[in-house]
């Protein structure tokens, strides 16, 4: 793929070998690489750009899901350039490995940029609304609209309706993933299960 002017580039092979935690993320019956992916590589290759303790990220685009093949990987390329208004715009692109003809398919843009002023410590509300929701039920859910979570990726451990779009949960890295958690600046499974938050306030 060509590099856009300017642009740093970073490359990598991904497959559920290197990579097998994310055999627990399937959809419709294939397992699909979580957004939240694209998101620790997105801040992984900003940290080596930026000379800042804190990055935002934002208007984060998912372009088109990244299915992996059961045998086989995929050949990701992150390019990194300075926009026109002076923040980095990031991309994330695949092709299959071993196939020089195949073409790159465009996923993910975000923009990067080093926040202004300090941060504002949140307080974490006591949890108010009626008895909590087991996360097994919450995933049980949404295997029945198609989207599979295996062990992994059952990060809820409890989770509390405070209002009519709004949900208070317990978070826990499953044990599967445990010992791998401090590799990542936040690991993909436990930042899908806060996702999976804001879509159990809809569906729950």
């Amino acid at each position: 793929l060509a590099r856009p002017s300017g642009a740093s580039v970073w490359e990598a092979v991904l497959d559920v070998e290197r990579m097998p935690y994310l055999r627990d993320h399937r959809v419709g019956g294939k397992t699909v690489v979580p957004a939240s992916l694209f998101v620790e590589m997105a801040i992984a290759a900003s940290t080596e750009e930026v000379d800042a303790k804190r990055l935002t990220l934002r208007d984060v685009e998912l372009l088109r899901a990244l299915v992996l093949p059961d045998d086989g990987a995929v050949r990701l390329q992150l390019f990194s350039s300075v926009d026109d208004a002076g923040a980095t715009r990031i991309e994330i692109w695949s092709k299959p490995e071993g196939e020089p003809r195949a073409s790159f398919t465009l996923h993910v843009t975000a923009i990067v940029e080093t926040p202004k002023g300090s941060l504002v410590p949140s307080v974490l509300p006591a949890a108010k609304g009626g008895d909590p929701i087991p996360g097994a039920d919450v995933y049980a859910a949404f295997r029945r609209s198609g989207e599979e979570y295996g062990a992994a990726f059952q990060g809820i451990q409890r989770l509390w309706r405070e209002a009519s779009s709004s949900v208070l949960a317990e978070l826990a890295a499953p044990r599967s993933i445990a010992a791998d958690v401090n590799r990542y600046y936040f690991h993909p499974a436990l930042l899908d299960a806060c996702m999976h938050c804001m879509a159990a306030a809809r569906t729950h």
